[in-house]
C-alpha cells in the first residue's frame, strides 16, 4: 500500500471549498496548493481559510507546470472546472508535475456537457461524493478518518 498524500493540488481551486475538504482528510505532514488564475477568489479563500498547509498560487490551470516541481504532486484534484481549460493543456501539465502512481481527479457535470443523464432524474440511492473520497482514501492510502464530529460549515451557528 501506497503512503498517503504529501502534496495535493487543488487545481482550478477558487475560493478554497475543495481545498478545505482535502485539508480535512490529509495527514497533518501533507500540503494543499490552490491554483487559479482568479485572484478576487483567492483573496476570499485567503481570508477564510488560515490553515498552514495551504498555499495559494495566482496562475492559470494550463501554466501548472511552471509552478509546481516535476514529479513533486501527488494527486492534483480539479473540482468543477476543468471544463473551463485547454484541457490538453492542463491534462499535459498534470501529467508533468505528478509522481509515479500519483492520481488526477476532475469532475464535469452534465449540465456544462448539454447531457443529461436518466440518474439525474432519480432520488440519489448510493453514497456521496464525499463518502466515497473518505472510503477510497481509507481503503488505498490508510487515511484514519477523526473520531471527533465534522466541524459545521463556516457561516453556521
Amino acid at each position: 500500500m501506497t503512503s498517503f498524500f504529501g502534496l495535493v493540488i487543488d487545481l482550478c481551486g477558487g475560493a478554497g471549498a475543495t481545498a478545505r475538504a482535502i485539508l480535512d482528510v490529509i495527514p497533518a505532514r501533507a500540503r494543499v496548493v490552490s491554483v487559479d488564475n482568479a485572484a478576487a477568489m483567492q483573496r476570499v479563500g485567503r481570508g477564510t481559510l488560515t490553515d498552514h498547509r495551504l498555499s495559494w498560487i495566482t496562475a492559470p490551470a494550463e501554466q501548472l507546470a511552471d509552478h509546481v516541481p516535476v514529479g513533486n504532486a501527488d494527486a492534483v484534484v480539479c473540482n468543477s472546472a476543468i471544463w473551463k481549460t485547454d484541457t490538453a493543456a492542463v491534462f499535459a501539465a498534470v501529467a508533468h508535475i505528478l509522481r509515479p502512481g500519483g492520481r488526477f481527479v476532475f469532475n464535469i457535470g452534465g449540465g456544462f456537457t448539454g447531457v443529461r443523464h436518466p440518474d439525474e432524474q432519480s432520488v440519489r440511492t448510493g453514497p456521496s461524493l464525499n463518502t466515497l473520497i473518505r472510503q477510497i482514501a481509507v481503503r488505498n492510502y490508510g487515511y484514519t478518518p477523526p473520531l471527533t464530529a465534522p466541524r459545521p460549515p463556516r457561516g453556521s451557528a
